[in-house]
């Protein structure tokens, strides 16, 4: 019997790194669909990510509190009761996203953010927007950042984010 190979590149754990760090500034674009029941939604976001805290809320561990602000546009299609009616909406908002660094290439983070909903057509209205979400970057190289999410903003949510 022979065992499997331990590779070269697997994967460095820096969850435990807790030496002083730099975090920089982030542009994310996202596209992201709610495919969903009697209300669907799909479209896309940009979200500026500023460091509020580099070093992170818990000390043992590798982590780092982002202000992100941006905003959000969709076209929504609403069914209530057998009628069929669309919308057009910005959302723009601002939250924390706390972002966890487990390897050099894997970051996995929670976001919470208010805003304001604005819709246009229809069913035109103006409401209070609350989003929550989980995700990770995964790092194509130093310039892109895939970033994947899921929340009430979006089920599927695709983007990159471009370190500044």
């Amino acid at each position: 019997m022979s065992s499997l190979p331990v590779t070269a590149g697997a994967a460095s754990w820096v969850i435990e790194d807790t030496s002083r760090h730099h975090r920089q500034q982030q542009i994310d674009l996202t596209g992201f669909a709610w495919p969903f029941g009697d209300t669907t939604w799909f479209g896309a976001a940009l979200w500026w990510g500023v460091p509020l805290v580099d070093d992170g809320l818990i000390p043992v561990w590798n982590d780092a509190l982002y202000l992100e602000l941006g905003a959000a546009g969709a076209y929504y299609s609403f069914t209530p009761i057998g009628d069929q009616h669309s919308n057009v909406g910005l959302v723009p908002m601002g939250g924390v996203r706390w972002n966890f660094y487990l390897t050099r290439d894997w970051t996995v983070f929670v976001t919470g953010k208010v805003g304001a909903r604005f819709l246009f057509g229809e069913l035109a209205q103006k409401s209070l927007a609350l989003a929550f979400s989980v995700g990770a970057f995964w790092r194509l190289s130093h310039a892109v950042e895939l970033r994947l999410e899921t929340g009430n903003l979006g089920f599927a949510q695709v983007g990159v984010s471009f370190p500044l």
